[in-house]
């Protein structure tokens, strides 16, 4: 008997279908380092929180009152691979003042201005929209420019 049960059982698992759907990710929250250095390439650091699955981060930094979709290449880096499920991300993005950008050309390239992190996440089903931060980063000389 039991294996007539096992039997009707393995043939309505066989009609069933398993389908996994994605929402875009959400992002909030997002804050910065207060400052970055103007005299030495520096990682500046970042994080927010993440609602959903997020396999890949797109990271701008940018004069304050521009906005990404008129970004430069120089002011944007891509993180691949699977980056987060959810909870609070701390990520850190590599800047060379532009005065270096000859002898150390790696990273985002930035002007000694004040300047705004903005992200936007991926996942398969597609693109969160871009998110700013909450405060502004200065430009700074000081030996104690990276916290």
């Amino acid at each position: 008997m039991w294996k007539l049960g096992a039997l009707a059982l393995a043939l309505g698992l066989t009609a069933c279908t398993v389908s996994v759907t994605f929402y875009p990710p959400r992002i909030a929250n997002l804050s910065s380092q207060p400052t970055y250095c103007t005299d030495r390439p520096t990682w500046v650091d970042f994080s927010f929180v993440l609602d959903g699955l997020l396999t890949r981060l797109e990271v701008y930094i940018l004069d304050e009152g521009r906005r990404p979709e008129s970004a430069l290449p120089v002011a944007r880096v891509d993180y691949g691979g699977l980056v987060g499920f959810g909870g609070r991300v701390y990520e850190s993005v590599y800047v060379t003042p532009s005065q270096l950008q000859a002898l150390v050309p790696q990273g985002i390239i930035v002007e000694p201005l004040y300047k705004r992190l903005w992200v936007r996440g991926f996942n398969p089903d597609g693109p969160s929209g871009y998110v700013r931060s909450d405060n502004l980063m200065a430009p700074s000389s000081s030996p104690y420019c990276d916290p």
